[in-house]
């Protein structure tokens, strides 16, 4: 007799064969997100302690041309006093082309900057100030 697949032996067992495969995937999809979870969370914390040690200018004068560059709209982002402002000043930039204004969010497809910026304040604002910039 041959190995039959899960889903071959489903089919004979009826419907308590199917619920045992079904019961199998709820339990990998179950541990798989914990996984996640924790996977996240030991990731947030060796950030939180590599960054905690290092001041915001250390931090940017780290970066070499372009990353700096990007981090310059994360930290825009961050330190504006209100997350519309922060946006408004993207869609309106007077900093990268002088002397006219540009939308810094489309130009230099910086949605990932202004995402974790949002980010950022929304947790801050669960969390309260206990997070590093």
């Amino acid at each position: 007799c041959t190995p039959q697949p899960n889903w071959v032996m489903s089919k004979r067992n009826g419907p308590a064969g199917a619920a045992a495969v079904q019961e199998r995937r709820n339990d990998n999809i179950v541990s798989a997100s914990v996984a996640f979870v924790v996977a996240g969370w030991l990731v947030a914390r060796v950030a939180s302690n590599f960054f905690s040690k290092q001041t915001s200018e250390n931090v940017s004068s780290g970066f070499k041309a372009e990353n700096a560059f990007y981090y310059s709209f994360y930290s825009q982002m961050i330190t504006a006093e209100t997350w519309q402002l922060g946006i408004q000043n993207m869609l309106a930039d007077g900093l990268s082309e002088a002397p006219g204004y540009i939308n810094a969010l489309r130009r230099f497809n910086i949605y990932q900057e202004a995402a974790f910026g949002l980010a950022y304040r929304g947790l801050e604002q669960l969390f309260g100030s206990q997070l590093v910039l």
